[in-house]
Protein backbone atom coordinates (compact mmCIF):
# COMPACT_ATOMS: atom_id res chain seq x y z
CA UNK A 1 0.00 0.00 0.00
CA UNK A 2 0.93 3.64 -0.21
CA UNK A 3 0.17 5.76 2.83
CA UNK A 4 -1.56 9.10 2.28
CA UNK A 5 0.09 12.40 3.10
CA UNK A 6 -0.59 13.14 6.77
CA UNK A 7 -3.36 15.64 7.48
CA UNK A 8 -2.54 17.08 10.89
CA UNK A 9 -5.49 17.76 13.19
CA UNK A 10 -6.30 21.45 13.71
CA UNK A 11 -8.90 21.28 16.44
CA UNK A 12 -12.11 19.61 17.53
CA UNK A 13 -15.03 18.79 15.27
CA UNK A 14 -18.45 17.50 16.30
CA UNK A 15 -17.95 13.76 16.11
CA UNK A 16 -16.60 10.80 14.13
CA UNK A 17 -16.30 11.05 10.36
CA UNK A 18 -18.19 8.64 8.12
CA UNK A 19 -14.91 7.20 6.88
CA UNK A 20 -13.71 6.40 10.38
CA UNK A 21 -17.03 4.74 11.20
CA UNK A 22 -16.81 2.66 8.02
CA UNK A 23 -13.23 1.71 8.89
CA UNK A 24 -14.19 0.72 12.44
CA UNK A 25 -17.16 -1.37 11.30
CA UNK A 26 -15.11 -3.10 8.63
CA UNK A 27 -12.22 -3.97 10.96
CA UNK A 28 -14.56 -5.15 13.70
CA UNK A 29 -16.42 -7.35 11.22
CA UNK A 30 -13.09 -8.89 10.30
CA UNK A 31 -11.36 -9.11 13.70
CA UNK A 32 -13.97 -9.09 16.48
CA UNK A 33 -14.39 -12.88 16.16
CA UNK A 34 -10.77 -13.12 17.35
CA UNK A 35 -11.33 -10.85 20.34
CA UNK A 36 -10.57 -7.39 18.92
CA UNK A 37 -12.74 -4.59 20.31
CA UNK A 38 -13.58 -0.96 19.61
CA UNK A 39 -11.89 1.60 21.86
CA UNK A 40 -13.56 4.49 20.07
CA UNK A 41 -13.12 7.13 17.40
CA UNK A 42 -13.97 10.68 18.48
CA UNK A 43 -12.28 12.29 21.46
CA UNK A 44 -11.79 16.07 21.67
CA UNK A 45 -8.28 16.13 23.14
CA UNK A 46 -4.61 16.80 22.56
CA UNK A 47 -2.03 14.07 22.09
CA UNK A 48 -1.12 13.08 25.64
CA UNK A 49 1.62 15.29 27.06
CA UNK A 50 1.64 17.73 24.14
CA UNK A 51 -0.18 20.79 22.81
CA UNK A 52 -0.81 19.05 19.47
CA UNK A 53 -4.34 18.03 18.58
CA UNK A 54 -5.01 14.31 18.30
CA UNK A 55 -6.55 13.09 15.05
CA UNK A 56 -9.24 11.63 17.33
CA UNK A 57 -10.33 15.24 17.91
CA UNK A 58 -11.39 15.41 14.27
CA UNK A 59 -12.99 11.97 14.28
CA UNK A 60 -10.46 10.56 11.84
CA UNK A 61 -8.77 7.91 14.01
CA UNK A 62 -9.98 4.54 15.25
CA UNK A 63 -8.48 2.52 18.13
CA UNK A 64 -8.79 -1.26 17.73
CA UNK A 65 -8.30 -2.96 21.09
CA UNK A 66 -6.31 -6.19 21.30
CA UNK A 67 -6.96 -8.51 24.28
CA UNK A 68 -4.04 -9.18 26.59
CA UNK A 69 -4.20 -12.91 25.86
CA UNK A 70 -3.56 -12.28 22.15
CA UNK A 71 -0.75 -9.72 22.27
CA UNK A 72 1.21 -9.12 20.23
CA UNK A 73 0.29 -11.85 17.75
CA UNK A 74 -3.26 -10.73 16.95
CA UNK A 75 -2.23 -7.09 16.61
CA UNK A 76 0.65 -8.13 14.36
CA UNK A 77 -1.80 -10.00 12.12
CA UNK A 78 -4.07 -6.95 11.89
CA UNK A 79 -1.08 -4.76 11.09
CA UNK A 80 0.09 -7.06 8.29
CA UNK A 81 -3.31 -6.81 6.66
CA UNK A 82 -3.54 -3.04 7.15
CA UNK A 83 -0.21 -2.68 5.35
CA UNK A 84 -1.94 -4.28 2.34
CA UNK A 85 -4.77 -1.71 2.38
CA UNK A 86 -5.54 0.31 -0.79
CA UNK A 87 -3.26 3.23 -1.60
CA UNK A 88 -4.09 6.51 0.14
CA UNK A 89 -6.67 4.89 2.45
CA UNK A 90 -4.64 5.24 5.67
CA UNK A 91 -2.28 7.98 6.77
CA UNK A 92 -0.77 6.42 9.89
CA UNK A 93 -0.88 3.29 12.07
CA UNK A 94 0.65 2.95 15.54
CA UNK A 95 1.20 -0.46 17.11
CA UNK A 96 3.62 -2.14 19.52
CA UNK A 97 6.07 0.70 19.83
CA UNK A 98 6.19 1.51 16.10
CA UNK A 99 4.77 4.19 13.79
CA UNK A 100 3.91 3.30 10.19
CA UNK A 101 3.28 6.12 7.71
CA UNK A 102 4.32 7.58 4.34
CA UNK A 103 7.70 8.61 5.72
CA UNK A 104 8.51 5.21 7.23
CA UNK A 105 6.19 2.49 5.84
CA UNK A 106 8.46 -0.13 7.39
CA UNK A 107 8.00 1.46 10.81
CA UNK A 108 10.01 3.63 13.19
CA UNK A 109 10.09 3.64 17.00
CA UNK A 110 7.63 5.62 19.07
CA UNK A 111 9.96 7.80 21.13
CA UNK A 112 7.51 9.25 23.65
CA UNK A 113 4.07 8.76 25.09
CA UNK A 114 1.83 5.71 24.67
CA UNK A 115 3.63 2.79 23.01
CA UNK A 116 0.27 1.46 21.77
CA UNK A 117 0.73 -2.08 23.04
CA UNK A 118 -2.96 -2.52 23.97
CA UNK A 119 -4.48 -1.26 20.72
CA UNK A 120 -3.78 -0.25 17.15
CA UNK A 121 -4.27 3.47 16.46
CA UNK A 122 -5.37 3.86 12.82
CA UNK A 123 -5.78 7.21 11.06
CA UNK A 124 -7.40 8.25 7.80
CA UNK A 125 -6.81 11.46 5.80
CA UNK A 126 -9.54 14.02 5.09
CA UNK A 127 -9.80 12.64 1.54
CA UNK A 128 -11.32 9.46 2.99
CA UNK A 129 -13.37 11.10 5.75
CA UNK A 130 -16.61 11.20 3.73
CA UNK A 131 -16.74 7.41 3.72
CA UNK A 132 -15.06 4.29 2.40
CA UNK A 133 -15.93 3.07 -1.07
CA UNK A 134 -17.17 -0.45 -1.68
CA UNK A 135 -13.82 -1.32 -3.22
CA UNK A 136 -11.95 -0.10 -0.15
CA UNK A 137 -14.20 -2.08 2.20
CA UNK A 138 -13.82 -5.21 0.07
CA UNK A 139 -10.03 -4.79 0.10
CA UNK A 140 -9.99 -4.47 3.88
CA UNK A 141 -12.08 -7.63 4.14
CA UNK A 142 -9.71 -9.39 1.74
CA UNK A 143 -12.66 -10.87 -0.15
CA UNK A 144 -10.62 -11.22 -3.33
CA UNK A 145 -8.00 -13.22 -1.43
CA UNK A 146 -10.67 -15.47 0.06
CA UNK A 147 -12.02 -16.19 -3.41
CA UNK A 148 -8.54 -16.93 -4.73
CA UNK A 149 -7.32 -19.18 -1.95
CA UNK A 150 -7.96 -22.86 -2.41
CA UNK A 151 -7.85 -23.49 1.33
CA UNK A 152 -9.70 -20.70 3.22
CA UNK A 153 -8.45 -21.81 6.60
CA UNK A 154 -6.49 -20.25 9.40
CA UNK A 155 -4.20 -21.81 11.95
CA UNK A 156 -4.53 -20.71 15.55
CA UNK A 157 -2.37 -21.60 18.53
CA UNK A 158 -4.34 -22.66 21.59
CA UNK A 159 -2.83 -23.99 24.80
CA UNK A 160 0.30 -24.97 22.91
CA UNK A 161 -1.55 -26.85 20.14
CA UNK A 162 -2.14 -25.57 16.61
CA UNK A 163 -5.63 -26.04 15.21
CA UNK A 164 -6.76 -25.65 11.62
CA UNK A 165 -10.02 -23.70 11.77
CA UNK A 166 -12.39 -22.64 9.01
CA UNK A 167 -11.92 -19.00 8.10
CA UNK A 168 -15.45 -18.09 9.19
CA UNK A 169 -15.04 -19.96 12.53
CA UNK A 170 -17.80 -22.43 11.59
CA UNK A 171 -15.69 -25.49 12.24
CA UNK A 172 -12.56 -26.76 13.91
CA UNK A 173 -10.95 -29.00 11.32
CA UNK A 174 -8.24 -30.62 13.37
CA UNK A 175 -4.72 -30.39 14.71
CA UNK A 176 -2.16 -28.80 12.42
CA UNK A 177 1.38 -29.96 11.90
CA UNK A 178 4.38 -28.43 10.16
CA UNK A 179 3.21 -29.69 6.77
CA UNK A 180 -0.12 -27.89 7.20
CA UNK A 181 1.64 -24.64 8.01
CA UNK A 182 3.96 -24.99 5.01
CA UNK A 183 1.00 -25.75 2.72
CA UNK A 184 -0.89 -22.66 3.85
CA UNK A 185 2.20 -20.52 3.43
CA UNK A 186 2.81 -21.95 -0.07
CA UNK A 187 -0.68 -21.02 -1.31
CA UNK A 188 -0.44 -17.55 0.15
CA UNK A 189 -2.63 -18.11 3.19
CA UNK A 190 -1.82 -14.60 4.39
CA UNK A 191 -4.50 -13.51 6.83
CA UNK A 192 -5.60 -17.09 7.22
CA UNK A 193 -2.41 -17.98 9.07
CA UNK A 194 -2.91 -16.36 12.44
CA UNK A 195 -0.75 -17.60 15.33
CA UNK A 196 -2.75 -16.10 18.17
CA UNK A 197 -3.75 -17.36 21.60
CA UNK A 198 -7.52 -17.67 21.75
CA UNK A 199 -9.69 -17.26 24.81
CA UNK A 200 -11.79 -20.09 26.21
CA UNK A 201 -14.89 -18.14 25.20
CA UNK A 202 -13.85 -17.82 21.57
CA UNK A 203 -12.77 -21.45 21.29
CA UNK A 204 -16.19 -22.43 22.64
CA UNK A 205 -17.74 -20.75 19.60
CA UNK A 206 -15.89 -23.11 17.28
CA UNK A 207 -17.78 -26.43 17.21
CA UNK A 208 -15.91 -29.70 17.28
CA UNK A 209 -15.96 -31.68 14.04
CA UNK A 210 -16.73 -35.33 14.74
CA UNK A 211 -16.58 -38.13 12.20
CA UNK A 212 -19.85 -39.97 11.62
Amino acid sequence: MGFAQIDLARGCTSGPTHGAVDLANTLLHRWAPFGATSLGIFNCRYITGTATWSVHAEGRAFDLGIPASSRPELGDAVLRELLRAPDQLLQRVLWWGQIYDRETPEGRPITRGDRHETHLHIEIPWSVADGLTGEQIAALLWESDRERDTMPMLIVAYHGAQWIVAGDLTSRVGLADGADVRTLDAIGGGGFYLPATLSEGLMAKIPEVRST
